[in-house]
């Protein structure tokens, strides 16, 4: 199973940092208002176009905490000393495309600025992925950007050390990572 369908709301708690991945709830609508709306934060993530209003946060929250099984996806808030500064999570969870009947989980993250450059973009995208591979018990994960987003690909370049596939996307030139469970959890990260 991949959550608790009698509670289906996701807590993740560092043991490092006091950082908190979360679902969203209603009262989280200003700041995430706020974080979608930064235009720091949205730069470089064509997927958080349309988010700038208090009725399409609200709409997302719905959507975000309506789980399904198989699970489709999984957004959660970033919370850091009981302050939301960022989202993550995955975006899309789905079957692995090389035919197999593995699952995998495009992961991410975005932090506000302020939030940046403490180590919690590396916590919580640590936290997801151990998270997915763990509890969720899919078989990868994978990382995708822009390649223009070199503040991400600069993270997960220094911190995972992952070979990137470059390739023709959605949004332009994209950068992507994989991380195969066995892999995983042989390395530290985990």
């Amino acid at each position: 199973m991949l959550y608790d369908r009698e509670n289906p709301h996701v807590i993740i708690r560092s043991t490092k940092l006091p950082l908190v991945l979360r679902s969203p709830t209603p009262d989280d609508a200003a700041a995430l208002l706020q974080i979608f709306t930064d235009p720091r934060n949205v730069e470089h993530d064509a997927s958080a176009g349309g988010l700038d209003t208090p009725e399409a946060i609200q709409k997302t929250i719905i959507r975000w905490v309506a789980f399904t099984d198989p699970l489709t996806h999984m957004s959660l808030v970033v919370e850091a000393e009981g302050k939301d500064i960022g989202v993550g999570g995955f975006g899309w969870i789905g079957a692995v495309k090389d035919g197999s009947n593995g699952r995998v989980g495009d992961a991410g993250i975005m932090l506000n600025p302020e939030a940046r450059g403490k180590g919690y973009a590396y916590e919580a995208i640590r936290m997801t992925i151990d998270h997915a591979l763990r509890v969720l018990k899919l078989d990868e994960v994978t990382i995708s950007m822009t390649k223009a987003n070199t503040a991400m690909r600069g993270l997960v370049d220094k911190k995972f050390r992952l070979p990137p596939k470059e390739f023709k996307g959605d949004h332009g030139m994209e950068v992507q990572y994989t991380i195969k469970k066995n892999d995983w959890l042989s390395q530290l990260h985990s």
